[in-house]
């Protein structure tokens, strides 16, 4: 089914499934904490979707360059 589906269609379906989890994770973290600002909701962002797959050095430089924007 969706192999059927050009190369454009494809790609616009996987960004709005992308668009959609990241509201998704989004409202999951404001609904733990409504006081969340902007960065701390990119850092939680980044270390639920990249997480697992860092090192924590790595993580953490990441996280502190959310935070410098």
């Amino acid at each position: 089914m969706i192999m059927e589906k050009s190369g454009e269609e494809r790609l616009k379906m996987g960004l709005a499934m992308n668009q959609t989890v990241r509201r998704l994770v989004i409202a999951s973290l404001l609904n733990q904490n409504r006081e969340a600002s902007e960065k701390d909701i990119k850092s939680a962002i980044f270390e639920r979707f990249y997480g697992n797959d860092l090192s924590s050095e790595i993580k953490e430089i990441f996280i502190k360059r959310i935070k410098a924007i």
